[in-house]
């Protein structure tokens, strides 16, 4: 699988997903204020369909050994980064906006005079690299 990429924040935790942004969605990632509405990212599987006879498929997901295609990572975040709905009770945007970048997902006070931005899309090895970079600390849970 491919390097886990930011699709998701909801307070301490971020998530990430191994399959193209825009393909990732979320119950109600469509809806404004996101911070009320939006569920976490669904994983594989959990959109299923029947065929002709009943059963149960979601053949897209998964691999022919039974493996998925592609995966969810929580893992947590601690640092001085806020969150698009810190400056509002309720924001204009849905999760669909932010994953298009409308505005970052984390946000840095100024470090060294620079802000530092981490943006829907960003690899997991720079998420880790840019919140350290900020004084914070990335939590993963050991396999």
């Amino acid at each position: 699988m491919k390097e886990p990429i930011l699709c998701y924040v909801k307070g301490p935790w971020a998530y990430f997903t191994t399959q193209p942004l825009k393909k990732q969605w979320g119950d109600d990632w469509d809806d404004a204020p996101y911070e009320h509405n939006a569920g976490e990212p669904y994983g594989p599987g959990y959109f299923h369909y029947c065929d002709e006879r009943g059963s149960v498929k979601n053949e897209r997901d998964w691999n022919a050994d039974g493996t998925p295609k592609w995966e969810i990572i929580k893992v947590a975040w601690d640092g001085d980064f806020d969150t698009p709905d810190h400056y509002a009770i309720n924001t204009n945007w849905s999760v669909r906006n932010i994953n298009s970048k409308y505005i970052p997902w984390l946000e840095s006070a100024s470090f060294m005079n620079k802000r530092i931005l981490i943006w829907a899309g960003t690899k997991f090895s720079v998420f880790k690299r840019l919140i350290k970079k900020g004084g914070g600390k990335v939590y993963v849970e050991e396999p």
